[in-house]
């Protein structure tokens, strides 16, 4: 008989923005073959009135459906809603793993070492499945600041979906910071990242590469952009070429030799343009642009532009989604 539990929170990095669907949620979860639950905290129901009131109100999500926390302080800060969707900032998850009184102890031993490992991979496949960073953030809640005098006010939707602010009067220099429906994560994401997490998928090393050149992106750290966002495409052709290999029956000495002659980005495009193997973008566009870029980075210390970063970001996205489709 399952009458006891195990259970704690599990932060969030940074306000994890979360589509209204994900809230109240909860996944299945295993770790270290003990099943659990990964349970996401709820939204108030008279939420768009307290959008709608001057000033703040009380913006805090709720506890989870059935946790039932009990620790040693009692005010868990579970995160905050700002936009008239219900979208949100989660700060903080509840996980729980049901067992019988007398075997807690040990099976709290046996989580011990294992609940960190695997919330930095679930969080880390929700980065890759997202397109998001979450080491670095803008603001995620709907705010208007004024610099001048350090005053925050919710920006709502009204009741003809235009967006305001109050008190109206104010005749203020203000900005905005408002982060789309993009930048939120789904119900579908949360779901995979589990999904990969408990069956025991690795990271795609192309996929992290991708990842890091976002944040790169985002941190205006241009040159890292471009050296991980191409080196994210060499390991997708790179895998591509092996994997079309093996098809063909290609002993591993020839193997290693033709990909040390064509060991640069060019030369591994070469070597798949006479494999056959069809490109996601035009084969110029790596060797003229993305190759010439990379390595003007490399040996004369070029700082790209923002536009090649986005290019180059882009070709990178197109080649892993064309030849990774699977995690290793």
């Amino acid at each position: 008989m399952m009458d006891t539990r195990i259970q704690s929170t599990v932060n969030m990095p940074n306000g994890l923005s979360c589509k209204k669907e994900v809230l109240g949620c909860e996944f299945n979860i295993k770790v270290n073959e003990l099943n659990g639950v990964l349970a996401f905290p709820r939204l108030p129901n008279d939420y768009r009135e307290i959008l709608r009131k001057e000033g703040f109100g009380e913006t805090k999500l709720l506890s989870p459906q059935n946790a039932d926390i009990k620790l040693c302080y009692d005010d868990i800060l579970w995160g905050h809603f700002g936009n008239s969707q219900g979208n949100s900032n989660v700060d903080c998850l509840a996980i729980w793993f049901p067992c019988n009184y007398y075997e807690c102890e040990q099976i709290a031993n046996k989580l011990s070492d294992k609940i960190d490992t695997y919330i930095k991979k679930f969080i880390l496949f929700l980065e890759i499945l997202s397109g998001n960073t979450f080491s670095q953030k803008t603001s995620n809640s709907i705010h208007i600041e004024t610099k001048e005098l350090n005053f925050v006010q919710f920006l709502h939707m009204n009741e003809n979906n235009n967006r305001e602010f109050s008190p109206k009067e104010l005749n203020l220099n203000l900005e905005v910071v408002f982060n789309g429906d993009d930048n939120f994560i789904n119900y579908d994401i949360v779901l995979n990242a589990i999904k990969f997490t408990n069956n025991g998928y690795n990271h795609n090393l192309a996929h992290i590469l991708l990842r890091d050149s976002i944040y790169y992106k985002d941190n205006n750290e241009n040159r890292k952009a471009i050296l991980d966002a191409s080196t994210a495409i060499e390991i997708a052709l790179t895998r591509t070429i092996i994997g079309d290999f093996k098809k063909k029956g290609i002993n591993k000495k020839l193997e290693e030799s033709l990909l040390k002659k064509y060991h640069s980005l060019s030369g591994r495009i070469d070597l798949l343009q006479s494999l056959e193997i069809e490109l996601p973008c035009k084969p110029d566009e790596y060797k003229s642009f993305l190759s010439k870029i990379r390595n003007k980075a490399i040996h004369a210390g070029h700082i790209p532009t923002s536009d090649e970063v986005k290019k180059a970001i882009e070709m990178a996205k197109i080649t892993i989604k064309t030849f990774c489709k699977e995690y290793e």
